[in-house]
């Protein structure tokens, strides 16, 4: 005769985080077919070497509220000053006046 074994319980896993590290990105001329005003923008490889690191309670409670769809979208004259920022601060040494005047 086969013992039956009864099922454990399943045990409760929990997953916490206590910091945050933050690394920042360029903001480069982009290439997304999809932006009809303006030029794109995209994320470049080059990143800020000194991460922020952040206790994830203070960020929670010091953060923006959360945007709506619509809000996330820029518009492309807020992208042209975002590259126009970013090549007056040699950030993006290669976006020439042209790249970012293109409509």
């Amino acid at each position: 005769q086969k013992e039956e074994k009864q099922a454990s319980p399943p045990q409760r896993r929990t997953v916490s985080f206590h910091s945050l590290h933050i690394r920042e990105y360029d903001q480069i001329l982009g290439d997304h077919p999809c932006c009809t005003e303006g030029p794109p923008l995209s994320l470049g490889w080059n990143y800020r070497h000194t991460p922020i690191s952040v206790l994830l309670d203070e960020y929670e409670n010091s953060r923006p509220p959360r945007r709506t769809r619509h809000k996330l979208r820029m518009g492309g004259d807020t992208r042209r000053n975002i590259l126009i920022t970013a090549a007056i601060c040699d950030k993006a040494p290669n976006v020439t006046q042209e790249d970012v005047k293109r409509d």
